[in-house]
């Protein structure tokens, strides 16, 4: 989550941001305020990273605007060519691929890759037809955004660019720029932080040593500590956008709330789960029906949501936590599929209650991050170890 977990960092952040406020406030547009704050942050990132670091970073963005050109340039001579591009997205995948096998340190790889591939296919699609490289280059390293997301839309981002602002909006966003920001600061810094203590201290005499009432502590206070920790992050990436002008899309919408796993990643990392499904589930899935692969829809779907999340869960890291975190979801998504078929088909009338879904689903999700951060139960592997962090 670094660097705005860093208080100096944060200090000059939020001061860089100012800048941009006030370049944004004098010309109306976004497209220069979002610009200069993104140099000075990576003028500075040396400081915190090293050289070496940044000019990694500056390299892998080279190389994906290179290939994104060479996709441009390849749709307008020759025309769409499924098999180009497959080419070109597997070549922009192979430095994030060493990545995760830990064979090539390098920072924000994968959320910078997801934009680079957006715009990749889109350009196959037709919907990217040019090219401003200014605006591509920013896009692809815009730094509020460029550690943990929100994943932005290429041409949603350059329309704020492109549109200047009347002094009444520019006002507004600054209003809803600094809600975000003692929001998150709030989230991430107080009660994520209060909880990340709970997570490391001895709880044995407020809660005893029954490995049941253990594994229950860990379960309910990892997963509102996982939740706030990220919406914290990703509304204090939304306040530095919108500083600049940049409208961010939201990326958490009270994800306990869900009655369903499905609605869960409506609310969860929504950016996220709207790009898997834009340009992984629904192209597998097209994919499948188009070549008759598999007969039934509902086994296509069962398949295509087994590799969108088993790609979601390696896109995290090639550990077994994360790949089985995706592939939990994707199990609990075809069970809920199946569900629905029956239902459709009328071999299952009964609804479960509001509540009961509720309940159901909120132990699911807490259960799936329990998976996600590698958590061993203690009623499966007794342990006498203090801790509930590393169990």
């Amino acid at each position: 989550m670094a660097p705005f977990a860093d208080f100096y960092w944060f200090i000059w952040i939020t001061g860089a941001a100012m800048v941009g406020m006030a370049i944004l406030f004098v010309s109306r547009r976004p497209y220069p305020a979002a610009g200069v704050f993104t140099l000075l942050m990576l003028a500075s990132w040396p400081l915190w990273a090293g050289l070496d670091t940044v000019l990694r970073f500056l390299s892998f963005v080279a190389f994906l605007w290179t290939i994104t050109a060479i996709q441009l340039g390849l749709v307008r001579k020759f025309g769409k060519s499924i098999y180009l591009t497959c080419v070109l997205v597997f070549a922009a995948c192979t430095p994030v691929v060493a990545i995760k096998f830990q064979f090539l340190h390098l920072l924000a790889a994968s959320f910078i890759l997801f934009r680079a591939l957006q715009v990749i296919f889109d350009i196959h699609d037709g919907r990217v037809k040019s090219l401003n490289h200014g605006k591509y280059l920013l896009f692809l390293a815009f730094f509020p955004t460029l550690f943990a997301g929100p994943i932005d839309r290429f041409q949603r981002f350059c329309s704020d660019l492109g549109t200047p602002l009347k002094r009444r909006e520019i006002l507004v966003r600054f209003e809803l720029a600094f809600r975000h920001l003692w929001l998150g600061l709030l989230y991430k810094f107080v009660l994520a932080h209060i909880l990340s203590l709970a997570l490391n201290t001895n709880l044995e005499p407020y809660i005893g040593s029954n490995p049941i009432t253990h594994d229950l502590a860990y379960l309910y206070i990892y997963g509102f500590y996982l939740v706030l920790d990220f919406a914290g992050y990703a509304a204090i990436a939304i306040a530095y956008s919108l500083m600049v002008g940049i409208q961010t899309p939201e990326n958490v919408n009270a994800p306990f709330y869900s009655l369903s796993i499905r609605e869960f990643w409506t609310r969860m990392h929504i950016t996220l789960s709207f790009w898997f499904r834009d340009y992984v589930l629904m192209r597998l899935l097209l994919f499948i029906r188009r070549h008759k692969l598999i007969s039934s829809p509902l086994v296509a779907s069962i398949v295509s949501l087994f590799i969108s999340f088993g790609l979601m869960g390696f896109w995290h890291g090639a550990t077994i936590p994360y790949v089985s975190y995706g592939l939990f979801h994707a199990a609990l998504l075809s069970a809920q599929e199946v569900w629905e078929h029956w239902h459709r088909t009328g071999a299952i009338t009964w609804r479960p209650k509001k509540w009961l879904a509720w309940l159901v689903t909120f132990h699911l999700i807490l259960i799936s991050f329990a998976i996600f951060s590698g958590y061993v139960p203690k009623t499966l592997v007794p342990r006498d170890t203090a801790s509930l962090v590393g169990n």
